[in-house]
């Protein structure tokens, strides 16, 4: 197995940038560079990256001022609004 940053992502397993992380991760960090860089394709390789598959999950790539506007109009839309007390 490997592991793929977003842009090479297919069908619906994606990295939404939540990890939870064991102390022994510490051990493993580059000084440079990224967990999603390094870290994590080696743990894939090795087999001990694990993964959680959510099912129907609402999910918005989150890297300007913009995205947070639109994830929140799709949020409280009536789609969504059931989920949600506002």
């Amino acid at each position: 197995m490997k592991f793929n940053e977003k842009k090479d992502v297919s069908d619906v397993w994606m990295n939404p940038g939540i990890y939870h992380l064991s102390k022994n991760i510490e051990k493993i960090i580059p000084k440079k560079g990224s967990l999603e860089g390094i870290v994590f394709p080696k743990m894939a390789q090795k087999k001990t990256l694990k993964t959680v598959k959510f099912k129907n999950a609402l999910w918005y790539s989150i890297d300007s001022h913009k995205d947070i506007e639109e994830c929140s109009k799709e949020i409280k839309s009536k789609k969504y609004s059931k989920y949600f007390k506002y």
